[in-house]
């Protein structure tokens, strides 16, 4: 009898432990800009310029990757997961940046100049963010250390936090 009873609950726990960590439909990335207030680099030595930047966050053999597609090469980051002790990692470089599933419709820009209700348009718009990116520089004054910090919402409701770090001068 009992081991009737364990019989559903051992299937269940097996069932949970194949799930990926964002088996959504969005899994395969997130893309959004960012404006760059410092020049940045790579352990690598590779440079990120200051300004505006394209990104993009994607998901591949199980880890995220940190894209920048500006004019010059190509950058790319691999991540690791995010630790709870890396909760006051310094001092914000930029504001939140909202990304947007790589999938997702996005209207022209003549459909999203013109308001269908007089409304003002971040009142008409309903984007679902699933996923945030922020950058800090270290608290430490002496260290050249730079985290971008990708958050995503998971199919449970549960957020997947990943780490991406780069350096400045």
């Amino acid at each position: 009898m009992k081991s009737l009873f364990l019989l559903p609950v051992v299937s269940l726990w097996i069932a949970f432990q194949s799930v990926e960590p964002l088996a959504s439909p969005d899994a395969r990335g997130y893309k959004g800009e960012l404006r760059l207030p410092v020049e940045l680099f790579t352990e690598g030595g590779m440079r990120v310029q200051p300004g505006k930047a394209a990104l993009e966050l994607r998901f591949e053999k199980g880890q995220y990757s940190l894209w920048f597609l500006s004019d010059g090469p190509r950058v790319v980051i691999k991540g690791r997961p995010f630790r709870e002790a890396e909760l006051h990692l310094g001092t914000p470089l930029s504001g939140t940046i909202l990304l947007r599933a790589m999938d997702d419709f996005l209207a022209s820009t003549e459909d999203r100049q013109h308001s269908k209700t007089g409304r003002a348009q971040y009142e008409e718009a309903s984007h679902d963010w699933k996923a945030t990116l922020r950058v800090y520089r270290s608290l430490d004054p002496k260290s050249q250390e730079c985290y971008f910090v990708f958050q995503a919402r998971t199919q449970f409701g549960s957020w997947d936090r990943v780490v991406f770090r780069m350096f400045t001068r």
